[in-house]
């Protein structure tokens, strides 16, 4: 069980095409930092749900979300290359570095 913790990072593996629905939804901890590889294509519905992450940093926004993966999600999402309006769409506070 890893419900009720501070982590401090989460990495998810390079090469990493998807992440399923519901994989993280209501899990009760708190990232201070989430990596998510340019190898994602696929975030499952409600994959983050009520999730909290200080800062989400993406390689690139180049892949699919499913309905509600980030609702209630609060954190700040950095852009790294590219679509950085589609990010826009999904999270209230998007910054792009470049």
């Amino acid at each position: 069980d890893i419900g009720g913790q501070d982590m401090k990072c989460l990495k998810i593996k390079d090469g990493t095409i998807g992440i399923g629905d519901y994989a993280f939804c209501e899990k009760e901890f708190y990232l201070y930092y989430m990596h998510l590889p340019p190898s994602i294509k696929t975030i499952g519905r409600c994959a983050f749900m009520n999730f909290s992450i200080r800062t989400l940093f993406l390689d690139k926004f180049n892949f699919t979300i499913g309905k509600d993966a980030f609702k209630n999600c609060r954190s700040e999402v950095i852009v790294n290359k590219g679509k950085y309006q589609k990010a826009k769409e999904y999270f209230q506070e998007v910054k792009e570095y470049k």
